[in-house]
C-alpha cells in the first residue's frame, strides 16, 4: 500500500498546519482493565476523545477526515482520506487478515 494523494497538496498541508495549532490535547480518559501496570488499569484516549479534540479546528480550516471499508480478497480494512475544500486530498488504506 502506498500513500495516495492529489497532484498538489499545498493548500491541504497549509490548512492542516493551521488546524493542528488549534487542536486541543487528546486526553487519556478511558481505562483498559485488560491491561494493567502496577495493578492499575492503563489509560488511553478513545476515538471519541480524539475526534472531539480535533474536529472543530479541522472543519474550520476546510478539512474533513473520512473512512471507507476496504476488502482485498481475504483481507479487510479501511481507507482513510483527509480532504480539503480545494479538492486536494491524501490518504492511505490498510488491511488485516
Amino acid at each position: 500500500m502506498s500513500l495516495m494523494k492529489s497532484e498538489s497538496i499545498g493548500k491541504l498541508v497549509t490548512a492542516l498546519a493551521i488546524a493542528k495549532a488549534a487542536f486541543n490535547p487528546v486526553l487519556k480518559l478511558s481505562e483498559n482493565p485488560g491491561f494493567k501496570r502496577n495493578g492499575k488499569a492503563s489509560k488511553y484516549a478513545d476515538l471519541a476523545t480524539a475526534i472531539q479534540a480535533t474536529e472543530d479546528p479541522l472543519l474550520a480550516n476546510g478539512l474533513v477526515v473520512s473512512q471507507f471499508p476496504v476488502n482485498d480478497g481475504e483481507r479487510v480494512g479501511a481507507l482513510t482520506l483527509l480532504t480539503h475544500e480545494s479538492g486536494e486530498y491524501m490518504g492511505e488504506s490498510f488491511t488485516l487478515p
